[in-house]
């Protein structure tokens, strides 16, 4: 990766452009990071949950080991609530330069009569906790959230892109757009990066479990996200490259762009789930 004093863009299974070819190099005075695994109902089934567990804790000792953090938490379980992610959202932006974020669990959209919003769950996986699109865009009141990552359902489809102002009073709608506070990232970041020095990663619609085995290489998807991680900051290698690395570690393919993570596969009820490059 080469070096750049940007702030670390953001990802997306639909990724932001101009980071597919800049390394994340931290430069900021002051930096934080925030990673959520709630684990809310639906996860409870056939293990997800532990498997999800021990792989954020993984990650964050990537992230602690090689990033140059100087506030990072790893909220897990019941401490994820809609208060707490707020909070946190919040503090990130008043006391540091740069904010990144990393967010596994179960997500859904909601209709205020004129617009499609999204929200992603909090630990009990009732309306009550729900963390809304419109209820972030409160917090990130100081543009310092530049790389998100949310691996859950169709945070990054189509439908919820550009983002912006909801004329229905709602506040504002997507999630890209309420985190980083920017309109007009690359379609395809992977492929045509742009120059907007932020990176969403998320999935057009539905994201697989942590524990589905990819083929028959023994790894599982949980194990892509650790190696994208590892690629990116123990390696140095950009975005794109740390994704490169993930494809060739799980997938035994050269590319991520070969990957059925960015073409597309057979999904869950037989939707298709695909990583579209940076937006």
């Amino acid at each position: 990766m080469k070096k750049c004093v940007m702030t670390i863009s953001t990802i997306c299974f639909l990724l932001a452009a101009f980071l597919a070819s800049q390394v994340i190099s931290i430069a900021q005075a002051s930096n934080a990071s925030v990673t959520y695994c709630p684990n809310p109902p639906p996860e409870m089934e056939q293990g997800e949950n532990q498997v999800s567990l021990a792989y954020l804790n993984a990650i964050n000792e990537v992230i602690r080991d090689y990033g140059n953090f100087q506030f990072r938490t790893n909220e897990q379980e019941s401490s994820v609530t809609r208060d707490r992610v707020g909070y946190l959202t919040y503090y990130c932006e008043t006391n540091y330069n740069f904010a990144m974020v990393f967010y596994k669990g179960h997500s859904s959209t909601y209709n205020c009569g004129t617009r499609t919003h999204s929200f992603i769950m909090d630990y009990t996986g009732q309306p009550a906790g729900n963390i809304q699109d419109a209820y972030i865009w409160t917090k990130t009141i100081n543009n310092r959230h530049a790389f998100v990552f949310l691996w859950s359902c169709g945070m990054a489809s189509a439908s919820m892109f550009p983002g912006g102002y909801c004329s229905g009073g709602s506040g504002v709608w997507g999630m890209c757009y309420s985190w980083l506070k920017i309109i007009g990232l690359s379609s395809d970041g992977y492929k045509s990066p742009d120059s907007s020095g932020h990176v969403f990663l998320g999935f057009n619609w539905s994201s697989p479990n942590f524990k589905t085995l990819i083929g028959s290489s023994g790894y599982n998807y949980g194990a892509f996200a650790l190696f994208f991680y590892q690629g990116l900051l123990r390696e140095k290698y950009s975005v794109k490259g740390a994704l490169d690395f993930a494809t060739q570690r799980t997938f035994g393919l050269q590319k991520f762009e070969y990957c059925p993570l960015y073409k597309g596969m057979p999904g869950l009820q037989g939707v298709i789930t695909a990583l579209k490059g940076i937006r």
